[in-house]
């Protein structure tokens, strides 16, 4: 009876573990986001044939090793404060909720996606956990090249009560690990993509936030802390050879953060944003940068390709 029991426990934890996992539609929602930027960038001519004796340098760099290494990091994308996400009539994210977890599934999902067509390449992966990989043709040189994206989220669960309240502990150490990976991708990936909250400039950030009683956010501890930009930085610092496309997508990074990264890392290419991002933008501006990347795109291909995205083409600045 003592082990029934058991079992029994053990069987409602799981579950309840899994039923808060994510949001009900909003990973679909993201999808179909996602499933027309793929389309966009498909239906438009935005590569040149053959090679370009003007090609930006990263293009051709960033193989050179016969792989393409991709670390692409999410934040702690709390809703605290912001406004309802509403999908076909439903609302699918609120205050309190978390929506990192239903964004890093989404994309995974597009990337292990069949490729349609020979326009798009990020796309086609296969894995079954975080880190998806496929071989691809070099653009240059026509041999083989290995591609790895490696994903990660902080959230334990979508409820950010959930994730300070019983999975505390479990939050603390997913936290301080996403943190590492975002690290230590800056210091030995090819690419290393961050889509999450700037913290008014003391991100980017892996932790649920810190909150002031009435349930909005802390930006003057951010600001005056600045836990998630030195760490950054310092990691940078720190590295022999940065990444050699860094992206930061999150609200305003162009101002908060563009000019002390580049002091860090001159030679990378740095994607920033100049205004506000959420993840209508970051979703679609991260997959374009993936597609980008995979396939090899000179500057001003980069460029277009990353600023193709409705309503992104005045606030999506690039650092070369």
């Amino acid at each position: 009876m003592v082990f029934f029991r058991l079992i029994i426990s053990l069987f409602v934890l799981l579950f309840a573990t899994q039923a808060v996992a994510q949001l009900p539609g909003l990973e679909t929602a993201y999808g179909r986001l996602l499933d027309r930027t793929r389309d966009r960038i498909q239906s438009q001519n935005l590569i040149s044939n053959g090679a370009s004796k003007t090609c930006h340098t990263q293009a051709l760099d960033i193989r050179a090793d016969g792989r393409i290494d991709i670390t692409v990091v999410f934040g702690y994308m709390d809703v605290s404060g912001g406004q309802d996400f509403n999908d076909s009539g439903n609302n699918l994210y609120g205050n309190g909720h978390v929506l990192d977890l239903d964004g890093k599934e989404a994309l995974r999902s597009l990337l292990k996606a069949r490729c349609p067509s020979r326009k798009v390449v990020a796309c086609g992966f296969s894995g079954n956990g975080d880190t998806l990989t496929k071989r691809i043709r070099d653009r240059w040189s026509n041999t083989s090249l290995r591609v790895t994206v490696r994903l990660a989220a902080p959230a334990v669960t979508a409820y950010n009560s959930h994730n300070v309240g019983s999975y505390a502990a479990q939050q603390r150490r997913s936290s301080e690990n996403t943190k590492n990976i975002f690290l230590s991708g800056l210091q030995t990936q090819d690419a290393t993509i961050y889509m999450g909250h700037a913290r008014s400039g003391g991100g980017p950030d892996f932790s649920p936030p810190v909150l002031y009683n009435n349930g909005h956010v802390n930006y003057s501890h951010y600001r005056s802390q600045r836990d998630g930009i030195r760490s950054m930085l310092g990691a940078l610092q720190a590295a022999s050879e940065p990444s050699s496309v860094i992206g930061v997508l999150a609200c305003k990074s162009t101002g908060l953060f563009a000019n002390s990264i580049r002091s860090k890392a001159p030679g990378s290419l740095l994607v920033t944003a100049s205004d506000l991002f959420d993840y209508n933008d970051i979703l679609p501006t991260g997959y374009a940068m993936i597609e980008a990347i995979v396939s090899q795109r000179c500057s001003n291909e980069f460029t277009n390709l990353v600023k193709v995205q409705p309503g992104s083409r005045n606030f999506i600045n690039l650092f070369y």
